[in-house]
């Protein structure tokens, strides 16, 4: 820099401000011959010494040290888990920064540095390689690996596995043992029980040395895909149809003027599909209807609806014929009432008849061990349900007289006829005599009338017919 040396003792000059520099380059100078000072201008060299003379590692001074060399390899023992680091500047005007002081010390190789910088601002870098020397177990490795479901073929060396198990596993335990009683499990890659979703599960086990070296287990579980394509409802036209177990065919019936369904399905597992449409047209009579729930494993079930669909159902009730095997009777469809004769020997009829419609139905009822005054039922149900009776009135015999009483009442009736012809014949004579005469048999009138149960039904054509009839005994 620049220093001014001032006059003392009332000098006038400086004759020789050289001495003062005690260097071999004198620095330039002004004599003060008129003034109070010399003004003297210099440069000073800066130190660039960076070296240090000595480092010591607890305390003791490491014997290899040499200025000039930077790097050292240094080995602790295994429970060394501090060190000291001091170390002495060669230039008193170097300063020392990095690693100094004590150190923590970990296991394998530590790397300190000691950096000296100039005073000229030059640096230097020493490096220590501690190496602390490591005995513990690097053992990772699991002893035993089991699952509660699913077989597992465990090598220690073998790191990954694939297990399959069934849809019904949803859980699975993991149990574990170390090889090495100073290894550990790492937090939450531990024995433990998992949920199972349906499809790939990757579950890991993570264990850690004693040295502190990770190692990884990796289970890829496969939880089956559901086969569940049972129905949980199913509706129709909005009405809810019972479900049984494993019964894939229902059957409804609707009334005629449904002209189409609507069916909904709901199944037990969300993630299968029901293939329906949206709506299915309905024929007169039977109609399947089928559609297929799958699975999300893929499989299927098909499910079959029989809907039949009601026609107009006919309210015809009447016959179109009726015939009596040996005899004969006038029949007419809206005649519902018939006397008929028939022989003594006679217990049974044979009786055909045809219905109007088709599908009407005939039911015929009295015509067992038939005697005088039974009646004959023909029950003709037509489709919806109406009833038309025709009724058949047996006469047999003479109402049960023996025929020995029968022949005396005939020879009676021709004796008396006769006996009333000679008397007409008499009285004829006397015609004159009288104007008239007339000879009145004794008559009886017996009324053989017979009232016929009638029975009226919705819907039926019935009529009442009644034939009065008078006997001449």
């Amino acid at each position: 820099g620049v220093t001014k040396i001032y006059q003392m003792d009332g000098e006038d000059t400086l004759e020789c401000i050289c001495d003062i520099c005690g260097g071999s380059s004198p620095p330039t100078s002004t004599k003060c011959s008129t003034s109070l000072y010399s003004e003297l201008k210099y440069n000073i060299t800066k130190s660039t010494v960076n070296k240090l003379s000595m480092i010591k590692l607890d305390g003791q001074e490491l014997e290899a040290f040499s200025e000039d060399n930077n790097s050292y390899d240094i080995t602790v023992e295994t429970d060394v888990t501090k060190i000291k680091i001091e170390a002495t500047k060669k230039d008193s005007k170097s300063t020392i920064t990095g690693d100094i002081g004590e150190k923590q010390v970990s296991y394998g190789n530590n790397k300190f540095e000691i950096n000296v910088t100039s005073e000229a601002g030059t640096k230097n870098i020493y490096v220590l390689n501690v190496n602390r020397i490591d005995e513990r177990s690097n053992d990772n490795t699991l002893k035993t690996l089991t699952l509660s479901e699913g077989e597992i073929k465990y090598k220690p060396e073998t790191l990954e596995y694939t297990i399959n198990v069934e849809n019904k596993v949803d859980k699975i335990t993991i149990t574990s043992t170390l090889s090495d009683s100073k290894a550990k499990y790492v937090t939450d890659f531990k024995n433990k029980t998992v949920d199972l979703v349906e499809g790939s599960n990757k579950i890991e086990i993570k264990v850690v040395s004693e040295k502190g070296e990770e190692k990884t287990y990796t289970l890829n579980i496969n939880r089956a895909l559901s086969d569940n394509s049972s129905l949980k409802t199913l509706t129709i036209n909005d009405e809810k149809i019972k479900l049984l177990d494993n019964e894939f065919i229902y059957n409804i019936t609707v009334e005629n003027d449904v002209d189409e369904v609507i069916i909904k399905a709901e199944t037990n597992d969300e993630r299968a599909t029901v293939k329906l449409n949206e709506k299915y047209p309905l024929e007169i009579g039977e109609n399947e209807i089928k559609f297929k729930v799958i699975a999300a494993s893929g499989g299927e079930a098909s499910y079959i609806i029989n809907v039949t669909r009601k026609k107009i159902l006919s309210k015809d009730s009447l016959l179109s014929s009726l015939k009596i095997k040996n005899y004969t009777i006038n029949f007419k469809q809206d005649q519902t009432v018939y006397d008929l004769k028939i022989k003594d020997e006679d217990n049974e009829l044979e009786i055909t008849t045809t219905t109007e419609d088709v599908n009407a139905t005939v039911e015929i009822e009295g015509n067992k061990n038939l005697s005088n005054g039974s009646i004959i039922k023909i029950n003709v149900k037509a489709e919806d349900g109406t009833y038309t009776r025709y009724f058949i009135n047996i006469e047999k015999g003479s109402g049960g007289i023996s025929p020995i009483i029968i022949i005396l009442i005939i020879l009676l009736l021709l004796l008396g006829g006769c006996i009333g012809l000679l008397i007409y014949r008499k009285k004829k004579q006397e015609k004159d005599e009288f104007d008239k005469l007339e000879i009145i048999d004794d008559e009886k009138e017996v009324d053989n009338t017979e009232e016929i149960p009638t029975q009226e039904y919705v819907g039926v054509h019935e009529e009442k017919n009644i034939d009065e009839k008078e006997k001449d005994v």
